[in-house]
């Protein structure tokens, strides 16, 4: 087995005035295990460092993820989460919901354009 170098050992959890949070997380499945009926009310993207699965969408579609996989988890959107057999690891960000309605409308527009985040510039 290839060790890896990322320190998954701290659980802390980083907030921003509520706005923000990143944190790591962490699971042992004995067993293949799922997690169902998640819909969160944030943006939710998440690195996943070690384990594998399927995310699966509110109509039974199932996307493979692996280590290295980006999971980009919109608000309001339901889904499950199947972990497979062993050690699971993420990273994650929980964004407000209105970055995700961005991400949204600036890819059905297909403009090309640079997204500007509320409150903020694009650099």
């Amino acid at each position: 087995m290839q060790q890896s170098n990322i320190d998954l050992r701290p659980k802390r959890i980083y907030r921003c005035d509520g706005r923000l949070q990143a944190g790591t997380s962490v699971q042992e499945n004995a067993a293949p295990a799922l997690r169902g009926d998640i819909c969160n009310d944030f943006l939710n993207p998440c690195y996943i460092l070690s384990g594998s699965g399927f995310y699966i969408d509110a109509a039974g579609r199932r996307c493979r993820y692996v280590p290295g996989s980006l999971l980009i988890r919109f608000p309001g959107v339901p889904h499950h989460q199947h972990h497979d057999r062993g050690f699971y690891a993420d990273k994650y960000f929980a964004l407000p919901a209105e970055y995700g309605r961005i991400l949204r409308r600036n890819r059905s527009s297909n403009s090309g354009s640079v997204p500007r985040w509320p409150g903020g510039s694009t650099s």
